[in-house]
């Protein structure tokens, strides 16, 4: 299935204005044989597809102590819209979410979807983790290794000579088996990562910011995305496959309302953590306890992500505006022992995160 949408998305993908930003402004081009490569542009070039150098923008990969995928992308748009980053959440585990986050720097020209190059390259290769880029003496360039948590790059510097020292500075375990890319070749795996990209990197990079282009400009390359956004989702999933139906839909209106039809998906994500949160409450103890008579006025001042029965003690994870308020109401409930603190208080600009538990007297907890 892999290869057969690859060879759809090849062609489709040589009809749009690709450019490769490394300094100078270039384009990618396929040839008549197939082969890529970059060629120098005129002025008037104007890319709706950007693939950036390494050294024009930032990156990182940070954890957060959050496990509420609404209340995580909040804090991630205030960020964007301070900073202007590009932010990928990547994995959620024991409490904490890892996020990959991207700023490209201010001579980046604007296009329609600004890619990093380490993210092209991560996608090109679905066989090897690691890979090595060289340049044209040889030379290695650029560093790219993806883990479960998120994907890591970097140039080479004295500290971080080799493949060992940059999976050890990265902590990522070494492997012998990687993927070398020569100069010559480098155009090649660029147009490799842009067909084998997926669905959530071309959403994380599409750039709402600046205005469209004429329509006569983004007519044909519009209907050339939604002809391959089409014809991917549904070859993997019926419901996906509907959302890329409303995106191509909203792109043949040229309705502005594009980015809530990707953001379907994300809508999901967040419903499925919720289910997966009210599951494992009733997995501790069944909505006959007492302890949600005790919580039902909590609910209207904090935000509950996690409740736990550990040994006959409920923990209660979440935020508010102020964590001992939460915590005063709780001792002065009937029945209620032993309220506390487990862990220090943490802020997050107007909220307060909290963990508190406590026992019930005189009631055991009903188990199913």
């Amino acid at each position: 299935m892999d290869q057969l949408l690859d060879k759809m998305k090849r062609p489709l993908l040589a009809k749009v204005n690709i450019g490769y930003f490394d300094g100078e402004l270039k384009k990618l081009v396929v040839k008549a044989g197939g082969q890529s490569s970059l060629q120098g542009v005129a002025d008037t070039f104007i890319p709706h597809i950007l693939i950036i150098s390494r050294g024009y923008y930032q990156e990182k990969l940070v954890s957060y102590p959050l496990t509420n995928k609404k209340e995580l992308n909040k804090l991630l748009s205030l960020q964007s819209a301070e900073s202007n980053e590009v932010s990928a959440v990547n994995l959620i585990e024991d409490n904490q979410t890892w996020v990959n986050k991207w700023q490209f720097n201010a001579s980046v020209p604007k296009a329609r979807i600004m890619l990093p190059e380490s993210v092209i390259l991560a996608d090109s290769n679905r066989d090897a983790k690691d890979i090595v880029v060289l340049n044209d003496k040889g030379q290695t360039q650029l560093f790219v290794a993806t883990s479960v948590r998120g994907l890591y790059s970097a140039a080479p510097s004295r500290l971080m000579a080799s493949r060992l020292l940059f999976c050890q500075s990265s902590g990522l375990p070494f492997d012998e088996t990687f993927c070398e890319i020569r100069h010559g070749d480098f155009a090649q795996w660029l147009m490799l990562g842009l067909i084998r990209l997926t669905f959530k990197n071309w959403h994380t990079f599409a750039n709402t910011t600046i205005a469209p282009m004429d329509l006569k400009s983004m007519q044909r390359p519009a209907l050339t995305s939604a002809i391959v956004a089409v014809a991917y989702l549904a070859l993997t999933s019926v419901y996906i496959g509907f959302s890329q139906w409303q995106v191509e839909r909203q792109l043949a209106n040229g309705s502005d309302e594009l980015r809530q039809a990707l953001q379907l998906e994300t809508q999901v994500s967040e419903l499925r953590d919720t289910l997966d949160l009210y599951q494992s409450v009733t997995q501790d103890f069944s909505v006959a306890s007492p302890v949600w008579q005790l919580l039902l006025p909590l609910f209207e001042q904090a935000s509950f992500t996690q409740i736990q029965l550990v040994n006959h003690r409920f923990i209660l994870r979440g935020q508010t505006q102020k964590a001992t308020d939460i915590l005063s109401l709780l001792t002065k409930m009937p029945n209620v022992q032993d309220a506390t603190f487990d862990l220090p208080v943490s802020k997050n600009r107007l909220q307060e995160r909290f963990t508190i538990s406590f026992t019930l007297q005189n009631t055991k907890p009903q188990v199913p």
